[in-house]
């Protein structure tokens, strides 16, 4: 099995989502749970985030504080916080000198392009049944991943943290969610 310790390639998949895979509706969360936003925020902070242009807009143009914020887009911007990117090629040369963890944060068209670059997935697994939501991840999005640990992060909400079958989980990333949750 191929370990990764300190790989400062290492891309983890973070997502959260219902009981029907829904993670969004209308630009939105479908759902309000503040411990699954903490979470998100502890385990992303002082790392880099990469995201599709449209969950960048549902930030209304604010940058997520205190992670370098990666926009992957067709359409070509410039930014003094945001580094924009227009193809996979970049991404992969970008994330070649990057010293931290790469979160890679959605929408479900960037998670779907990246999806053969994801090592290790974050999934909070959200307790509804989400009738109205407009974006969902396929349901085989985690066929090649095994689950290495489970972490309760309230009374109603759980994560899954998965591996790409053939790879061990990274250090780091266990580092990072052992964090996260003291603080959580």
């Amino acid at each position: 099995m191929k370990e990764l310790t300190t790989n400062h390639n290492l891309k983890v998949g973070i997502v959260a989502i219902s009981q029907n895979y829904a993670v969004g509706k209308d630009g939105t969360l479908p759902w309000n749970y503040p411990k699954d936003l903490s979470w998100f925020k502890l385990i992303t902070e002082n790392n880099a985030v990469v995201m599709g242009r449209k969950t960048y807009d549902s930030f209304l143009g604010e940058v997520l504080p205190n992670r370098l914020n990666i926009v992957i887009t067709r359409k070509p911007m410039l930014s003094d916080h945001v580094i924009y990117i227009n193809s996979v090629d970049v991404f992969d040369t970008l994330v070649s000198y990057v010293s931290c963890p790469v979160f890679i944060i959605g929408g479900v068209e960037i998670f779907s392009l990246l999806s053969d670059r994801i090592d290790e997935w974050l999934v909070t697994k959200i307790p509804e049944h989400i009738n109205n939501a407009d974006k969902f991840m396929p349901a085989g999005f985690m066929d090649n991943f095994k689950k290495e640990k489970e972490y309760q992060l309230s009374d109603v909400l759980v994560c899954e943290h998965l591996v790409r079958r053939g790879n061990v989980a990274s250090i780091e990333l266990k580092h990072i969610i052992s964090n996260a949750l003291d603080l959580l």
